[in-house]
């Protein structure tokens, strides 16, 4: 970060007259101040960073804020509200907002992104990481990444795409970019992260991205691409020209085998690393009668075998 110091005629005078004996162009102390350098100066400031990278990026979709506040499960049936200041109950009264509190806070995708790829550009600069290890945190940035940009897929369809840390030099018209270009963003970046991701991590690290993860990500971004609201000729919003932002431009039933054989390889991953699915009342081949209690054993007990 560049300093400027400015000096007006009363310190000159004061520096020409030796009345002051300080240097006044002394670095000005640096403690307790956050940088790029600061954070990547040591392994330890760098895991600090990747953690709130973790924090922020995976929260899309959690009951946290806007849509993110169980809005979707609400609206759907699976969540209810009871109070007026729900974000369910704004949405039902107001309607959506992309850049207001009371929905998916489209802005925040942006700021986490950037957050993702200040790690991936700066993680080199950890002097006591090893190669390896930078390899695997440039991948997990990568796959937090896709994961935003797939939440953002599913709930706007095309949305501009952005490829480094933005600095202040750099254009920020960015154009949303077509259905098509955003889903092939997610699926490469998915690919570039499973090819320098673990299967598994030490415990300690338990809840970072692994292959199976992010392979889960590009199977239901295949998923959403393959439903009729996007694989399609004719949306069900027209936007004349602009009908590339929000569906293929056709119907294609082999999108739906691409969402198989995506979800195809997510299964015969978790079978070779210890994954499966919670099934107490059943047995292979036949239902499962325990599914209500199984169901939240799934989705509330951490640590269970469905997690990956």
């Amino acid at each position: 970060m560049k300093r400027y110091f400015y000096f007006v005629a009363g310190i000159l005078a004061m520096t020409a007259a030796g009345s002051c004996q300080k240097d006044f162009l002394e670095k000005p102390s640096t403690t307790g101040t956050t940088t790029i350098l600061t954070t990547f100066s040591t392994t330890v400031n760098a895991n600090a960073a990747i953690a709130a990278a973790y924090r922020s990026s995976l929260v899309q979709g959690l009951p946290y804020s806007g849509l993110d506040h169980g809005t979707i499960a609400s609206l759907s049936g699976e969540f209810s509200w009871g109070y007026n200041w729900h974000k369910t109950y704004i949405i039902v009264n107001n309607g959506l907002n992309a850049t207001g509190n009371e929905e998916d806070d489209f802005n925040a995708n942006y700021a986490d992104i950037r957050r993702d790829y200040l790690i991936m550009e700066n993680i080199d600069q950890v002097k006591d990481m090893d190669a390896a290890t930078k390899t695997t945190v440039k991948a997990e940035m990568k796959g937090l990444i896709a994961y935003r940009y797939m939440g953002m897929f599913i709930r706007y369809g095309g949305v501009p795409i952005v490829s480094k840390s933005l600095t202040p030099s750099d254009s920020l018209d960015i154009p949303r970019a077509s259905l098509q270009a955003t889903e092939d963003t997610i699926l490469s970046l998915c690919d570039q992260a499973v090819a320098g991701l673990p299967d598994k991590w030490p415990a300690a690290f338990t809840g970072r991205l692994t292959k199976g993860s992010v392979m889960a990500i590009k199977a239901r971004t295949l998923s959403y691409a393959a439903r009729p609201l996007f694989n399609t000729g004719t949306p069900v919003l027209s936007l004349g020209a602009h009908n590339d932002l929000i569906c293929f431009g056709s119907q294609d039933a082999n999108r739906w085998q691409q969402a198989i054989t995506a979800w195809e390889a997510v299964v015969s991953w978790a079978s070779q690393n210890g994954y499966q699915l919670v099934n107490t009342g059943g047995s292979p081949g036949t239902p499962d009668k325990n599914a209500f209690v199984d169901y939240a054993t799934a989705t509330s007990v951490p640590g269970n075998p469905e997690v990956l």
